[in-house]
């Protein structure tokens, strides 16, 4: 019988008196971070953050804002870009390059319904609230998505790839289009703007960073 399995015998491992503490709660948390892809992104996201900061700090808090506003929302774009392009081309294996046409529409349908009706400001729109863009400019891109799927997804590789190049481009054409701009002025009363195309309004990330 060893002296861990005698009744007074001293018992070995880890909860011996020689044995190192157990790992503290906040290093967990770092070890776990470090190893997953959400760590790597905040990290990645800090770092980006206190890098401009440092490079406007000089500049007052207005500037530090307005860099970190920016970096905010191009990162987000790009983000919601990669997704759909992993779905895309990871998961699904379709070799969809027009991304950016149904993004287009998305975000023009939200530009028309969230701007001011009056003329004097650029494009004229609806004047909904934001939440109501979104939703519309989310809703309109899907069902653009959805027509364009009903021939496409009939074709493999490149030919799906000219295919729905060639759509992006229609939308691009489309939205640049002064006559197209006049017709939605004369539908439903909001335009595109044209080739001067459009203002968006305040971008809602700024009272993020200044709260």
């Amino acid at each position: 019988m060893s002296d861990a399995d005698a009744p007074g015998g001293s018992a070995s491992g880890p909860s011996a008196g020689g044995s190192e503490a157990p790992e503290s709660a906040t290093a967990a948390l770092v070890e776990a971070a470090r190893e997953s892809d959400l760590g790597l992104v905040v990290g990645t996201l800090l770092a980006i953050y206190a890098a401009a900061t440092l490079l406007t700090f000089t500049d007052g808090l207005n500037s530090v804002v307005g860099l970190l506003e920016t970096l905010t929302f191009l990162g987000l774009v790009y983000a919601l870009t990669a997704l759909a392009l992993n779905l895309q081309w990871g998961y699904t294996g379709l070799f969809n390059i027009g991304v950016a046409g149904f993004m287009a529409v998305g975000v023009y349908t939200m530009g028309m319904v969230v701007r001011s009706p009056d003329p004097a400001f650029g494009p004229p729109g609806l004047g909904l609230p934001l939440p109501v863009g979104i939703v519309a400019g989310m809703g309109m891109a899907a069902l653009l998505g959805g027509v364009a799927a009903l021939p496409a997804l009939r074709l493999k590789a490149d030919y799906l790839a000219i295919v729905t190049l060639g759509l992006s481009e229609i939308v691009r054409l489309s939205l640049q289009s002064s006559a197209f701009d006049n017709f939605l002025r004369d539908t439903i009363g909001a335009g595109t703007g044209g080739g001067r195309g459009m203002g968006m309004p305040d971008n809602p990330v700024r009272d993020l960073f200044l709260v």
